[in-house]
């Protein structure tokens, strides 16, 4: 059974929003966004430009009387602008129709895109460009998903036991499916321990039952994870002890995998086993967790070493960006 919690929370001293899906009580995707942020990811606009940057041409972009974005160089192919022009150079003053690629930071612009993607098939497109032939700036030409709505179109087959949010805006894009929470003396974030499940999602350092842990580290260019035996290294180790263990990490690993948006190339390093038919075993056993994954996982290759290499698509910003991003 699962549950899908929307509470309102402060990260780094800021209103946030954490959203968290459970499966059977276990935490298994946690987000975290701005709380009462105007524009989203995948967001449509009619945008005014009102600065080129040379050499390059960048162009920064207004979306509305509060929002303002970045139009990259590398981002300006197929430009889409209002009024007809007899040539393609961008100047300020023209109105053009941009999507949100990169949400702002408290630092940053959100960084556009003038390739219109929607879930949708083109005849969509067509209708977001003509609709916009005929708006004003700053008119929100399409609106994304938000990320609790998403979550709960992926899972339309599956049979929720709680959707609740602290959260009037979330309740009110929600219609109707989700409960509100108004308790006022104990806060929605603190009744699900969110800060709690949020530290421990950020931690290098996991436990698991047996006494082993697990560590996670993010490189530069890859995400390391080492499976350590951990409190039953003193015991008499056995292949099927061993093996056992792994499989437990392996479950946590997958997990964490989702929890924290991991993704790229990964590689983990589980306990040596001397058989081959564990190893095979365990392969496999990955490859079911892999397949259980929403996002595409590829289990590529185990070494006589015990080093596991998998690659994990990248669908969002990993969990740590996401706060940095606050």
């Amino acid at each position: 059974m699962k549950k899908l919690i929307c509470a309102k929370m402060p990260v780094k001293n800021t209103e946030a929003i954490a959203v968290m899906l459970c499966e059977d009580d276990i935490p298994v995707e946690l987000y975290i966004e701005r709380r009462g942020g105007n524009i989203a990811c995948g967001d449509i606009f009619v945008g005014y430009v009102e600065k080129i940057i040379p050499p390059e041409g960048g162009a920064f972009v207004r979306l509305s009387e509060n929002e303002r974005g970045y139009l990259p160089p590398s981002k300006r192919k197929n430009i889409v602008y209002k009024t007809a022009k007899k040539d393609d150079i961008m100047k300020p003053g023209d109105e053009i129709i941009v999507r949100i690629e990169t949400e702002s930071t408290a630092e940053k612009h959100a960084v556009l895109n003038c390739s219109l993607k929607t879930p949708g098939n083109k005849e969509i497109v067509d209708e977001i460009k003509e609709k916009g032939l005929h708006r004003p700036a700053g008119t929100c030409l399409y609106k994304a998903p938000r990320r609790w709505s998403e979550i709960l179109d992926r899972n339309a087959a599956e049979e929720f036991s709680r959707i609740v949010t602290d959260d009037e805006t979330v309740f009110e894009d929600l219609g109707g499916k989700a409960a509100f929470y108004d308790d006022k003396l104990v806060s929605l974030y603190k009744l699900y321990n969110l800060s709690t499940v949020l530290d421990r999602a950020l931690a290098k350092k996991v436990w698991l039952s047996s006494g082993a842990y697990v560590f996670i580290e993010r490189t530069e260019a890859f995400t390391v994870i080492d499976v350590n035996s951990g409190k039953i290294s003193g015991r008499a180790g056995s292949e099927e002890l061993f093996l056992k263990v792994n499989k437990e990490a392996a479950d946590e690993i997958f997990r964490q995998l989702r929890l924290r948006h991991i993704s790229g190339s990964i590689l983990v390093d589980f306990i040596s086993m001397k058989k081959g038919e564990s190893v095979n075993e365990l392969f496999s056993y990955c490859q079911e967790l892999a397949e259980a994954d929403p996002v595409y996982v590829n289990v590529v290759d185990i070494t006589k070493l015990g080093i596991m290499e998998i690659t994990r698509h990248k669908t969002v910003r990993p969990l740590a960006a996401q706060i940095a991003a606050l």
